[in-house]
């Protein structure tokens, strides 16, 4: 996922701060409906922007088929729920708090990792219910953000954040689903 970077696009700036003259009655545009463009569009919608959202496909959370991916929880003080409790965002996808983990290194040697707060959330990826993809889309339109789907943008001009996720795969990896009788399913 690129990171978003917001500014007046006909001076193509990548400074995450808000530049100065974006104005409070200036329609902002973001490019891609991911995480961190959906994110980006609550936090805007709520401080007063309007807000519309361009993706490219056809559904948000359409490079996932309810795939597991962890939402990092180890690298700050503050819990990543909390962090986007603070910027109004609500955990209204399923996950699944993972304070324990067993890791092998390139010799096939056993590492139990544990810790007493969440080192990882796993969510859902995806298009379905309960998906964090989803529960994004629901916030942000009920902060009135309009989502343009199966809507590419070649060019834009005024206020513009670009968060798009990869254009190629960068890694290949598989994946199984399966019943555990282990607590929570973990």
């Amino acid at each position: 996922m690129s990171e978003p970077s917001i500014g007046n696009t006909a001076g193509r700036s990548t400074d995450p701060r808000p530049t100065a003259d974006l104005a409070r009655d200036d329609t902002v545009t973001v490019i891609g409906a991911g995480p961190a463009g959906l994110a980006c569009a609550i936090v805007l919608a709520r401080g007063g922007r309007r807000v519309i959202v361009h993706e490219r496909r056809r559904r948000v959370g359409a490079r996932f088929h309810g795939d597991f991916q962890g939402l990092e929880n180890w690298s700050d003080d503050i819990d990543v729920l909390d962090e986007l409790a603070s910027e109004g965002i609500r955990p209204s996808f399923e996950h699944r708090a993972v304070s324990q983990v067993t890791a092998f290194d390139g010799w096939g040697g056993r590492h139990e990792i544990r810790s007493d707060e969440p080192l990882y959330y796993l969510v859902r990826r995806g298009s379905g219910r309960d998906t964090l993809d989803h529960a994004l889309l629901e916030q942000a339109k009920a902060c009135g953000v309009e989502v343009r789907l199966s809507s590419p943008v070649k060019s834009t001009s005024g206020s513009a954040v670009v968060a798009t996720g990869p254009v190629l795969a960068n890694v290949m990896a598989v994946g199984y689903l399966f019943e555990t009788a282990m607590p929570r399913g973990c």
